[in-house]
């Protein structure tokens, strides 16, 4: 009896041992998965941080930038407008259209500046602006932005805006147009109306659609370069 119950307790020894060293097992295989993941999450995070922060650095050369020539006053305001008939209805006191306002507002400016606008106009000014569009910010894509799969890539992109708009002054020394007495006073009020104006001309000439298109393509190449087979962006 004693033999028998030797190689119970024996046999209990053993499938216990047996048992704890099957959870231990699955104890460490189930850490080492966990491990695992979390290493491979820390990969994947450290990765989209190296990828944003060189995209961040793109986005400094893929801005475009228009240097556009305008006539003032002639490329703001159509040659049918009856400048008598909206000089009788301010004096009336006739109530206006925003657009026979703005119509005015340049009639003034120009009166005041001495550019006529009634009868024959021979006077000009070719008024030079520059317009930079692109993203605002680089800090306006952020690493929620960007889902890397693999060697696939997907980036959400903002919209591009017009982030600069400046109106150079005139330099007689190269203007190369008819030079006109306009005193500092008037040529603010000038720039003022056209820099109020510019932004719609080139925005119908589609300066955010290449802005939007050179962004993709030097981000497209860059990723490309770096080992990515798949780049997508979406909007």
């Amino acid at each position: 009896m004693s033999r028998r119950k030797n190689k119970k307790s024996l046999s209990l020894v053993l499938l216990g041992i047996i048992i704890f060293g099957g959870i231990l097992s699955a104890a460490y295989v189930i850490s080492g998965f966990k491990l695992d993941i979390h290493l491979s999450s820390k990969k994947s995070v450290s990765e989209s941080e190296s990828i944003l922060t060189d995209i961040r650095k793109v986005f400094t050369f893929s801005t475009v930038e228009y240097v556009y020539k305008s006539v003032f006053p002639f490329d703001f305001y159509d040659e049918k407008t009856d400048w008598y008939m909206l000089l009788n209805k301010r004096s009336k006191g006739v109530n206006l259209t925003s657009k026979e306002k703005d119509s005015l507002e340049l009639y003034d400016i120009c009166s005041s500046a001495g550019i006529k606008l009634t009868g024959k106009n021979y006077q000009f000014l070719v008024v030079t602006s520059l317009i930079k569009a692109g993203l605002p910010s680089p800090q306006s894509i952020t690493q929620d932005s960007i889902l890397i799969e693999g060697k696939n890539i997907s980036i959400r992109l903002p919209k591009p805006e017009i982030t600069e708009l400046i109106i150079e002054d005139p330099d007689s020394s190269t203007y190369q147009y008819p030079d006109m007495d306009i005193d500092p006073l008037h040529w603010k009020q000038i720039a003022r109306y056209v820099q109020a104006h510019i932004e719609e001309k080139v925005l119908n000439k589609g300066i955010l659609n290449k802005a939007d298109s050179r962004l993709r393509n030097f981000i497209s190449s860059f990723l490309h370069e770096a080992g990515f087979q798949s780049v997508t962006f979406i909007q």
